[in-house]
């Protein structure tokens, strides 16, 4: 599931030019440019905080599970609420990793194809475990280990209003800029793929055949890292 990450980061006396000549004089990779980019700041810079950007991250979901005995895929959307602080990038010798304090995002209603719907649900973090992303220094590929909760105002999933889904899906750097001095802009891409058993669940108080469902979601994540002498 993992893909690995463009070019190799060259560090030392060569740089980037040397990745670059390695390449074919290709242009750099955006995992190259923002490792190339945070390997000159000090470590007096790190911690630093790291908030969500505009235009807020939007992503695609799937559900694909066995409804009355029949095969369906129902899709929907999600979005961040809200822009700000959602955590800290930290730097050690052999990567760079955002630990997540803060996400919340809302997902756009679901019609069964009963005619019910499963209202707006809400993705935060689970405050039990951490969830944190992982940049190689070396190499820039990008790794997770992320706990999202699910809260469902109007569905019960096995007996609950929030169910826990840990992500380790792949991620990958699909852009980074530069717009200032010490301020980064990077956007990830999420592939993220999970398998829920519902022994019993309801929606809007009427029960629904139990089985299982799996989750497919593809999201684009804008991080913004500023950096203050």
């Amino acid at each position: 599931m993992r893909r690995l990450l463009g070019l190799l980061v060259l560090l030392g006396a060569l740089g980037a030019a040397a990745a670059a000549s390695s390449a074919g004089n290709a242009s750099p990779s955006p995992s190259a440019t923002l490792i190339t980019a945070l390997n000159r700041l000090p470590q007096t810079d790190f911690p630093t905080p790291v908030s969500q950007a505009q235009p807020r991250d939007r992503g695609n979901i799937t559900f694909s599970m066995s409804f009355d005995g029949l095969p369906v895929v129902l899709r929907t959307t999600a979005e961040s609420v809200d822009v700000g602080k959602v955590g800290t990038l930290s730097r050690s010798a052999s990567a760079y990793v955002v630990r997540f304090t803060r996400i919340l995002d809302r997902v756009a209603p679901i019609r069964l194809p009963n005619g019910l719907t499963i209202a707006a649900q809400t993705i935060t973090l689970d405050p039990a475990r951490p969830s944190t992303i992982r940049i190689d220094r070396h190499t820039g590929v990008v790794t997770a280990d992320a706990h999202w909760v699910i809260d469902a105002p109007n569905t019960l999933y096995n007996g609950s209003h929030t169910i826990t889904l840990p992500d380790k899906g792949p991620r990958r750097l699909v852009s980074f800029k530069h717009p200032a001095p010490r301020l980064y802009i990077l956007a990830i891409r999420t592939g993220w793929h999970a398998t829920v058993r519902l022994v019993h669940w309801s929606v809007a108080g009427h029960a629904q055949p139990g089985g299982v469902v799996r989750l497919a979601a593809t999201w684009d994540n804008y991080f913004v890292g500023s950096f203050k002498r």
